[in-house]
């Protein structure tokens, strides 16, 4: 019996850290981790560095401090380049392969209201 409930503590504190972690990761981690710099921002990236996360790292300074409600269009696209997705109420910056286990790419998401003024950007993982 004893043998029992210490499997079951062990396991109980492995799927909370694994939650603790992956609810951490994407919202205090990868992402917040640099100041936007737009020489490295724009810089091409080459193959061998496309599984990785090699822009994550400013995501949130852009989010929160770069992109302001209400910029145009043209003035996300002088500070960040031409984005890898575009609609008329949408950009999309790839930032490489942040999240969880690798697998999946995340983006920063710059929308945009009917007047081609930013309305909200996010971080999220496709």
């Amino acid at each position: 019996m004893g043998k029992k409930v210490v499997a079951a503590v062990a396991l109980v504190g492995v799927i909370a850290l694994s939650y603790l972690s992956f609810k951490w990761w994407p919202h205090s981690g990868v992402f917040s981790t640099a100041r936007f710099d737009q020489t490295q921002w724009l810089a091409k990236v080459p193959d061998q560095l496309d599984s990785t996360c090699y822009r994550g790292n400013m995501a949130y300074d852009i989010r929160d401090r770069v992109l302001r409600s209400g910029m145009a269009a043209q003035e996300v696209l002088d500070l960040l380049g031409r984005p890898d997705f575009h609609s008329p109420t949408e950009f999309r910056y790839v930032l490489g392969m942040c999240s969880g286990l690798g697998f999946d790419y995340d983006d920063l998401h710059v929308f945009f209201n009917p007047q081609g003024r930013v309305e909200r950007v996010s971080v999220i993982q496709h």
